[in-house]
């Protein structure tokens, strides 16, 4: 979340009325599960505010998310959720493995599904969570799936959130008292691409070369190309070298030569020299 106060959505299967244990079908409602970031919390401590807040909304399950939605008249967009962008289900529902005469499920009873050739996401980001079992039946941790509304991510987006996900909590578990602003959640892969392929920009530059002779050079080379843009302005490497030199005139005239020290306070952008020209004057 962009901030302190991150609300996340996470279904719920919506049958505590025991009127609904014959029936087939699917009542699932939604939850509204709202972290408090702020104050830097540790792990722990964060993990005991969400324990509190599910139990509060658990405690409320069967009221229809519809009619939260109507109370808190949140501000409407067809372009988003309104309450929440990002929705994680933790899949924990007993296997099957009785169908068929075992388990106490009815003999001959089949079930199947119907294999989807795409996965749809209702929600920005969408994570769904289930635990992991060996062929002992000794749990083997968690795995899921993590998708992304295609309108706003690519693949290799959405893939990165994952891998941060997995950095995040494997940092989080090692040490569970340590503040959450101080968890690493770049993966070794990242890392690398910042720190060493990023980085990797060095070109062979003849010796003695000085930034002044290498401007002076390009100037001799390309004037007519383009040296810098800001807000639509755009200045040749010609200009930029007129303007360079009137400036480094007036401040010759001004007593300033070689060794001088010379303070510079310019905003950003291409009229910088003419801001500094006005003060020299005033």
């Amino acid at each position: 979340g962009a901030g302190t106060d991150v609300p996340i959505g996470s279904a719920i299967a919506g049958r505590t009325d025991e009127a609904l244990d014959e029936l087939v079908g699917c009542f699932v409602n939604t939850l509204v599960i709202r972290s408090d970031l702020s104050g830097d919390p540790s792990f722990g401590a964060l993990l005991e505010q969400v324990r509190e807040s599910g139990l509060q909304a658990y405690a409320h399950q069967d009221v229809p998310f519809e009619r939260l939605v109507e109370e808190l008249a949140p501000a409407r967009s067809a372009a988003r959720h309104p309450l929440f962008q990002v929705i994680l289900t933790m899949q924990d529902t007993v296997s099957a493995a009785g169908v068929g005469g075992s388990g106490g499920v009815e003999t001959g009873l089949r079930a199947s599904g119907l294999p989807l050739s795409r996965s749809g996401v209702k929600f920005d980001v969408a994570v769904l969570l289930g635990e992991r079992f060996g062929t002992d039946g000794v749990p083997a941790g968690i795995g899921g799936v993590v998708t992304g509304a295609a309108d706003l991510f690519d693949p290799g987006t959405v893939t990165r959130m994952a891998d941060t996900l997995t950095v995040l909590l494997a940092g989080l578990t090692q040490d569970p008292s340590q503040r959450i602003s101080t968890v690493d959640v770049i993966t070794p892969v990242e890392r690398r691409r910042v720190l060493m392929e990023w980085n990797d920009t060095a070109v062979p530059v003849a010796l003695g070369s000085s930034v002044p002779g290498l401007f002076a050079a390009q100037v001799v080379r390309m004037p007519d190309a383009v040296a810098v843009v800001q807000a639509g302005v755009r200045v040749s490497y010609a200009e930029l070298e007129v303007r360079a030199n009137r400036l480094a005139h007036f401040l010759r005239v001004q007593g300033v030569g070689a060794e001088s020290v010379v303070g510079l306070c310019l905003p950003r952008g291409v009229s910088a020299y003419k801001v500094k020209c006005r003060i020299a004057y005033g």
